[in-house]
């Protein structure tokens, strides 16, 4: 039905863009310390081209990213989550789980 109103189709949208959760961080959060919201669709992107570019193409891992530490977009149980730290850079956390029932671990902080 969307699709007949010029909505996108499921088969239509990436499953990493679907899987994926960022808070609304700048502007409009008083906590916020960075970009998530705006700025995830360029990592999904970026990460789309490494995994195909590594022959990975099929994978869609589950990203969350936050402006702040608070975690309101749970990036600490992502399989790959990036949490703002300070302007422009991110501490990146690997390894939670699709149904988010793992913690993930810090992995590196201050990346821009």
């Amino acid at each position: 039905v969307l699709s007949d109103l010029g909505g996108y189709r499921e088969e239509d949208v990436d499953p990493i863009v679907s899987g994926s959760m960022a808070c609304p961080a700048m502007p409009l959060c008083g906590l916020a310390i960075g970009e998530a919201e705006r700025g995830l669709p360029d990592v999904n992107l970026r990460l789309r081209a490494m995994l195909n570019k590594v022959g990975a193409g099929d994978a869609a891992p589950i990203v969350r990213m936050t402006g702040c530490p608070n975690g309101c977009a749970r990036p600490y149980m992502a399989e790959i989550g990036f949490v703002c730290d300070g302007p422009n850079t991110y501490q990146i956390w690997l390894g939670g789980n699709r149904e988010q029932t793992r913690l993930a671990g810090g992995y590196a902080e201050r990346v821009k």
